[in-house]
């Protein structure tokens, strides 16, 4: 027997798919994926390592995401600051702790949120500008010469075209 294809059981995959990419990127937890989804985590590293393969990386787009220098500044402010006071607290119950230790405890902070293949990152987001400069260079000119179909197919398959290059660089 042939194997049937159900292209709404295919369709609802693609939408499930992107609702999970979408939910990881924004940093969402397992947990709140799964109840919000219906899912298990299973499915997620399923989806996720299934993207993983065809050169769209959650995990280093995330990473970009979080990036936000804005953010980060108002994390560090607020772990230092919750350091300090732990470290106050502390200070009243066993008065041999020192501002030494304090400092211990920030320069290992700092060292651990620090991503560790910052080269392999930069190559990443500098291969991410490239495509993104060459779709917006082929849309360019496809509007000069008047072809509006390319400039859809551009604006409509961009993601696609960046993993196929991600997917490539493999």
């Amino acid at each position: 027997m042939a194997k049937s294809f159900n292209i709404l059981g295919n369709r609802n995959n693609l939408i499930l798919a992107e609702n999970i990419r979408t939910l990881y990127l924004q940093g969402k937890s397992y947990d709140y994926i799964c109840q919000t989804l219906g899912i298990s985590k299973s499915t997620i590293n399923t989806y996720r390592k299934n993207a993983a393969k065809e050169g769209d990386d959650w995990d280093t787009l995330l990473l970009l995401n979080r990036r936000n220098t804005q953010n980060i500044a108002m994390s560090e402010a607020y772990f230092v600051g919750w350091l300090i006071d732990g470290f106050e607290a502390q200070l009243l119950h066993t008065p041999e702790l020192s501002l030494h230790e304090l400092a211990k405890y920030t320069k290992l902070y700092f060292q651990l949120k620090q991503p560790r293949n910052t080269d392999e990152l930069k190559s990443k987001e500098q291969q991410y500008e490239n495509a993104m400069r060459v779709i917006k260079a082929v849309a360019e000119l496809a509007l000069e010469q008047d072809n509006r179909a390319v400039v859809e197919f551009l604006s409509a398959q961009a993601d696609v075209i960046i993993k196929a290059v991600f997917k490539a660089q493999k």
